[in-house]
């Protein structure tokens, strides 16, 4: 599972960790 974050937004950081956690 590959994820592009290019985007510096914690949330989103955040948010890709959480769908990573699962």
């Amino acid at each position: 599972m590959k994820k592009k974050i290019t985007s510096n937004n914690p949330k989103d950081i955040l948010a890709g960790r959480k769908v990573a956690l699962g």
